[in-house]
C-alpha cells in the first residue's frame, strides 16, 4: 500500500488497517457483502468522533460507496483525515488506540474464508 509523504495515521493504525483490508480481499463477494454495515458502522464512527468531519460519511443508504470493493477506501480515507485535523499527541495517542481495536474487532468479526484443506 502506499503512503502520502508524511502519513499521519500512526504505525499501530497502520498496521491494524492493512490487517484488515488484507483479510476483507479475502472474502468471497457474498460475505463481504453481508458485512458492508459493520465496516461503514466503523466509518462512520471515526467520524462522529470528530467534530470536523462529522458529517463526511453519509447514511449507508444514501451512499453510493457502501460496497465491499468500496469500504476500505473510505474507512481508509476517514482514518486519514481524522489523524491529518489533529496534532495533539495525547488525543492522537487515545484515538489511536480506539480504532486499534475498532479495526481489530471488526476484522476478527468478519467470516472465515477458509476452505477445508484438500478443497
Amino acid at each position: 500500500m502506499n503512503h502520502p509523504p508524511h502519513d499521519p495515521v500512526p504505525e499501530c493504525v497502520r498496521g491494524e488497517l492493512e490487517r484488515l483490508i488484507t483479510r476483507w480481499a479475502a472474502l468471497p463477494y457474498d460475505q463481504a457483502l453481508a458485512c458492508v454495515r459493520d465496516a461503514w458502522e466503523l466509518a462512520t464512527s471515526v467520524a462522529a468522533s470528530d467534530p470536523t468531519h462529522r458529517d463526511t460519511v453519509p447514511a449507508l443508504e444514501e451512499s453510493c460507496a457502501a460496497t465491499p470493493a468500496a469500504v476500505m477506501q473510505v474507512i481508509t480515507a476517514v482514518i486519514y483525515d481524522h489523524f491529518a485535523a489533529h496534532a495533539d499527541e495525547d488525543a492522537r495517542g487515545q484515538a489511536a488506540s480506539q480504532i486499534c481495536t475498532q479495526l481489530s474487532e471488526l476484522r476478527n468479526g468478519l467470516p472465515s474464508s477458509m476452505l477445508p484443506l484438500g478443497q
